[in-house]
Order: C-alpha cells, then sequence, then structure tokens
C-alpha cells in the first residue's frame, strides 16, 4: 500500500514514505497501531478509554508519559488516527505528505473537548525529502488562536545547539514518540526510543531511531504527522515535554523523523509565527551560572562558573550569591533564567550600562521574586519570556525588527522606551507600559491586561478573553475582537485613555466605570482622534452613586468621528439602584406608555426607569455624541420636554466637537480615583 522512492541527503534508497496511506476495515490490509516493544495499555496508552468522543486519561503511574502535560496533541475530527503537536496557540506540525486536517479535536487540561478549525498549512521548506517532492516538515495555521482559557499546552522547542547559527546532531537523545491506535479506533501511544542518527545538510533535516532494540517503536501507515518529544528537566527539576518534529517515514531498519531545532528550521518557523503575535518557545541547558565570587561585573569570568556564555544559556541563581549584577560590557546570552535557593528574598538586578542583548532562548523567571533588567535590552531573535509569578520589570528594548511574546503569572513592566521595527505580544497575566515607545510592529494582546499609562504608536489588537486599558496614549488604531475588553483606567482607578481609532467589533466589549461627575478622576473616558466604530460591540456601565442629579452628563466617548451601532447596552450597578437598570431599548424606539419610553431620536439609547435616592430616574446614552445623561420620569409634559431638550443638548454638544481638533497624545494629568466595582483586570 506504501510508495517507494529515493530519497535526499543521507537517506536511503527504496524507504517506505507513504505512512498516510491506511487501508480502511473491507481492504485488502488492515490498519495497524505504532508496533512499541512490550506494549501495553497501561504504560503505553494516552487514554484509557473513550477516546476520540469521550476521553479519559491515563492514571497509571506507570504510564511513560506521566509526568508529563498531553493536551498540547489534537487528532483529526473524524479521522482520530491523525495527531498533531502545538508549538502556539494557533500553530501546530504538519508532515506535508500527509497534510493537515479541516477541524482538530483538542483536550484541555481541564477536560474539555474542543474544535477548532484550520486556515492554511505552509511548508517550512525544512525536513526529510523523498524524490522531487519539498521537504516534509510543515506548518499548519487555525482561523484563530486557542484562548488561554481552553487550558490547552504549547511545546517549547530543546535547543542543544552550540550556538545560534551552528548546529548539533541530536543523537544519543531519548525520544517520546506519538502514533495511532488501532483503528477500532482505540487510543493514541506513546513509545520510548532514542535518536541513533541527525542528518542536515541544506533544506533535509532529518532524525532517526531504530525498529529494533528495547526501548524502540516501529511507525506503521497512518502515523506521519504526529510528534515526537525529548523529556527534559528543566534548571529546577520539573519535567517537561519538549517538541524536536514529527513522524515521516521508515525503511527496514529505522523510523525518521521531520526535525525542527536546528538554526534554519526555527528562523522559518518564527517567519510563519510571528505575523499572528507569536514566538517559538525555546529552551536549553544551562552553560553557565552566576556566583558573583570575584565582583558584581558580568563580564568578569570569575563571576561565573561552568563553560563559556557568550550566546549561551545560563542561569541567576538567588540565595548565596550576590544579586547585583552590572553589565559593564556588551553582554550576548542566547537565553537566561533566573532562579532561587529555598529562603531566597531578593530577586536580581541586572543593572544599566552596557547593551545586554539575548537571544531566541528568551527569558525564563522560574521564582516569585521580581527580576530587574535595567541595562537596555536588545533583542537578538524572536523570542519568548516568562516572567513567572514573580514577574519582570525591563527598561528599555530595542526589538530590532523582532517580536517578543511575554507570558506567565505575574506581572511584566517596561518603563523605558520600546524601538525598532518589532512587535510586542503579552500572553500571560498583565502587561504595563509606562515609557513613551515607538516600536512599529503590532502589539497583540492574547491574554490577560495591557495597561498603557505611558504612549505607544503600535496598532493593538486584543483577542477574546483579554483586556485593554490605561490612561496613557495609543496613537494608532485599537481593534477589539469578538470576546475581547476595552477598559480605561486599571482595576482599581477610573481614567482616561486616548487611541487613534476604536473597532469595537462584534461580542466585544466597552467597560466604562462611572463613580463620580469628573472625567478621569470619576468616571472612564475614550478619546479617540479617529473613528469609534461601535458595530456589534456592547457597552457595559459599571455605575454606582447616588448624586447624580437629573441632568448630569457623562461624556464617555469622544471621537473625530462615528460609525455603526452597538449590540446592546448592560449595566453593572451597585446597591444603590442603578443595577435596577436591567433594560435597554435601541435606537429608534418610539412612545410607549406601556414601557416607558419615548421617542429621544436616531441613535439614542434608553434604559428602563429605575429608583435611585428614592426618586425614579433613566438614563439616555447618545452614540453620535458618547454622552450619557441622567433624565427624570416625564410624568408631566414639561418634564417630557426636558428629557427631549436633553438629547437635542446632546446634538449640539456633538456639533460643537466636530468643529474641535483632537489630539491623542494630550494630558496624561488626569489623576486616578479608587473604583468601587469590579473592572477587568
Amino acid at each position: 500500500m506504501a510508495r517507494r522512492g529515493t530519497f535526499a541527503g543521507s537517506m536511503p534508497a527504496w524507504m517506505v514514505i507513504a505512512l498516510a496511506t491506511i487501508a480502511w476495515p473491507g481492504a485488502v490490509e488492515s490498519a495497524r497501531a505504532i508496533d512499541i516493544t512490550g506494549y501495553s495499555p497501561t504504560v503505553n496508552d494516552r487514554f484509557s478509554s473513550g477516546f476520540p468522543t469521550n476521553p479519559v486519561p491515563n492514571p497509571s503511574g506507570s504510564f511513560v508519559g506521566a509526568a508529563y502535560d498531553w493536551s498540547g496533541v489534537g487528532w483529526t475530527l473524524g479521522f482520530p488516527t491523525k495527531g498533531f503537536g502545538f508549538i502556539t496557540p494557533q500553530h501546530y506540525l504538519v508532515a506535508a505528505h500527509y497534510g493537515g486536517a479541516a477541524t482538530i479535536t483538542v483536550r484541555g487540561a481541564d477536560g474539555t473537548l474542543r474544535n477548532v478549525s484550520q486556515a492554511s498549512v505552509t511548508n517550512t521548506g525544512y525536513g526529510g525529502v523523498e524524490g522531487s517532492l519539498p521537504p516534509d516538515l510543515a506548518l499548519g495555521r487555525l482561523t484563530t488562536a486557542m484562548p488561554a482559557s481552553w487550558q490547552v499546552a504549547r511545546y517549547a522547542v530543546l535547543d542543544l545547539n552550540p550556538t545560534s547559527v551552528t548546529n548539533a546532531p541530536y543523537t544519543g537523545q531519548p525520544l517520546l514518540v506519538y502514533g495511532r491506535g488501532d483503528y477500532s479506533p482505540s487510543s493514541p501511544r506513546i513509545g520510548a526510543a532514542t535518536v541513533n542518527g541527525t542528518v542536515l545538510s541544506g533544506s533535509v533535516s532529518y532524525v532517526r531511531s531504530s525498529r529494533s532494540g528495547d526501548p524502540s517503536v516501529k511507525l506503521e501507515s497512518g502515523d506521519s504527522g504526529s510528534p515526537i518529544f525529548i523529556p527534559w528537566t528543566n534548571p529546577t527539576g520539573v519535567s517537561q515535554l519538549t517538541i524536536l518534529g514529527n513522524n515521516f517515514a521508515i525503511d527496514a531498519s529505522n523510523n525518521y523523523y521531520n526535525y525542527l531545532a536546528n538554526s534554519g528550521a526555527l528562523s522559518a518557523i518564527n517567519a510563519l509565527t510571528t505575523p499572528d503575535g507569536f514566538a517559538l518557545w525555546v529552551r536549553g541547558d544551562v552553560n553557565a551560572v552566576w556566583t558573583g565570587a570575584a565582583s558584581a561585573s558580568i563580564a568578569a569570568d570569575g563571576n561565573w562558573s561552568g563553560g563559556a556564555r557568550t550566546d549561551q544559556y545560563v542561569a541567576f541563581q538567588s540565595g548565596s550569591v550576590p544579586t547585583t549584577v552590572d553589565v559593564d560590557a556588551p553582554t550576548d546570552l542566547r537565553g537566561i533564567f533566573f532562579e532561587a535557593d529555598a529562603g531566597a528574598t531578593a530577586g536580581f538586578t541586572l543593572s544599566a550600562g552596557s547593551l545586554l542583548t539575548i537571544g531566541r532562548g528568551g527569558l525564563t523567571n522560574d521564582t516569585s521574586l521580581r527580576q530587574t533588567l535595567s541595562a537596555t535590552v536588545a533583542l537578538g531573535d524572536a523570542q519568548y519570556w516568562d516572567v513567572g509569578s514573580g514577574g519582570v520589570t525591563a527598561a528599555a528594548i530595542d526589538t530590532n525588527g523582532q517580536l517578543l511574546e511575554i507570558a506567565g503569572s505575574g506581572t511584566a513592566r517596561i518603563t523605558g522606551a520600546i524601538s525598532g521595527t518589532g512587535g510586542l505580544a503579552l500572553s500571560g497575566h498583565r502587561l504595563e507600559l509606562t515609557g513613551s515607545s515607538s516600536y512599529g510592529g503590532t502589539t497583540w494582546v492574547h491574554a490577560g491586561t495591557l495597561v498603557v499609562d505611558g504612549s505607544i504608536t503600535s496598532r493593538v489588537s486584543v483577542e477574546a478573553g483579554a483586556v485593554v486599558g490605561g490612561t496613557g496614549s495609543i496613537v494608532n488604531v485599537v481593534r477589539i475582537l469578538a470576546g475581547g475588553t476595552v477598559s480605561p483606567g486599571d482595576a482599581t482607578a477610573t481614567g482616561i485613555l486616548r487611541v487613534g481609532g476604536l473597532d469595537l467589533e462584534p461580542a466585544s466589549t466597552a467597560v466604562l466605570q462611572i463613580n463620580g461627575t469628573a472625567a478621569g478622576t470619576g468616571y472612564d473616558r475614550i478619546v479617540a482622534t479617529g473613528t469609534i466604530d461601535y458595530t456589534g460591540g456592547t457597552l457595559q456601565l459599571q455605575l454606582s452613586g447616588t448624586g447624580y442629579a437629573v441632568g448630569t452628563m457623562f461624556d464617555l466617548f469622544d471621537a473625530g468621528s462615528v460609525s455603526g451601532t452597538l449590540a446592546a447596552i448592560s449595566m453593572v450597578g451597585s446597591s444603590d439602584g442603578w443595577q435596577g437598570v436591567s433594560t435597554w431599548y435601541v435606537p429608534g424606539q418610539g412612545r410607549n406608555p406601556a414601557l416607558g419610553t419615548f421617542a429621544y431620536g436616531d441613535g439614542v439609547w434608553q434604559s428602563a426607569w429605575t429608583t435611585v435616592g428614592g426618586e425614579s430616574r433613566k438614563l439616555l446614552f447618545d452614540q453620535a455624541s458618547g454622552t450619557l445623561i441622567v433624565v427624570p420620569e416625564p410624568s408631566t409634559v414639561a418634564l417630557a420636554a426636558a428629557g427631549l431638550a436633553a438629547a437635542a443638548a446632546m446634538r449640539r454638544l456633538r456639533r460643537l466637537r466636530s468643529r474641535q481638533p483632537r489630539s491623542a497624545a494630550g494630558s496624561h494629568a488626569d489623576a486616578r480615583t479608587p473604583r468601587a466595582g469590579g473592572k477587568p483586570s
């Protein structure tokens, strides 16, 4: 059933290639599961039962994969023998000769099954090569990135190469090989193997393992594309799966795997992932450890144990060593780990002086202590920073045309200018920007909260579950995608956020807190020099307080122009009565005594009546002017006229604004007032 061909590089002729070929039941040949030496369901099956519709993880302590998170390996909906390993929330490895899948099922760490849709498959230009076919390592891309709340793992790449531009064979490294079960279907299987050869020649990039001996596996038809991993122990002693490639081909003696952990393939893959705001997560073994035995100088050999440091992975471990490090000479590190002894109370400060260049391994803070980079940082490659629970504070960063992706459960702070043509992405808890930055790439908020209290010129894209806020200026357009939120100020204070434009896409939300009557200090406001597009977005008002007299106006939005119509307005109020505003009537609602509505004009939303401070009141929101106003119950003709006059005042204000110039830079001197409500954080 399999094709045979001639293979490039050192690969032998007459190798069986098309592992994609499966003989379905009733055909000449039965489909076979991956053949694992000494196979046992308790040792080798990922799931103990229920695969693929209700899979139950293998609970056995003897399971070869028991120490690891397998949630980042999905399978094809309707063809569950085909597996894919995710390297970002939007990208996964594919064997080009086997192809991707229109729909992939993933099982999050919480046990929830979800289906995701493929947008494209792109060849990386690297991998095993058969005859005249292109290299086999390809990258699949989803239509939308999976949100962090799904708890689907992304796998790091283990970088064991001697430098960033030279490669080393991975021969002798242990493997965990992922393959298919019998076509019942039964659970995917994981078997142990060892790399027995590495080939790197131009675009030809593969490793192999023996099909005999113990441990070993024998790939079978249908195993192509499923991932292979190196089980790695990080500097804190925690076991972690690191992805090395995926299944490609077999011959009588060996299995062959597309191999991505080399400089060419890594660069090619980053070129495909960074346009979506994701950098490869790259890990490596520590080559030198800071001791500070001689001085504070980062350049002094006497302050380090281990080997070379330039273009290597290094560790700073607090506890018994000095935690102030003087970057007194230009320093080039491929990756940095921050560790801590038990009882350590202080993180490190890498003080200003000379340039600190960080390569593709990025930065990892494995501690609950804050680490500080006072030295100017230059990005040597696209990279991923895990700031841990302790967080990281950085001063100036030169993106150098690269992407910096920030993750972790702590808060990252960048206090200086971010420059260059590269971009910035948040995939963690919180990122605070307080400097004046001119970097030219996009800012992606994949997860967490981005707080802009300084100024940036970048475009900003906010994804599902993520928030953008602050009291600074975003000179470019802010795009709030479905499930995303814009909320000026931060979790504890109101504020004014200035933007170049605001695009509220369907199912997005603008959350505005109102604690008082002064813009910035009492309530949130969004000022746009360009257009605010309401189309399909929701306005959530968090209103508290009883001292708002009839006619009180809240200038929530100020824009050069507006377009579209909100999908809804919702109210979150305190116990003073505003929470009683549960219904809002869309613009164009006419007079209806039964509902208590009146014809206030085009573009004006009106709430139902509620009782606040013993009086019956309602709220009007005019989309064109961006103004919210408190009006009384029109129990008399005079009061009804007053309400209509209020709406007219909104329109006059809109016309006045249209003649006034605006500046997104504006003043940032607006004080902050503690919030009473539960604003996104």
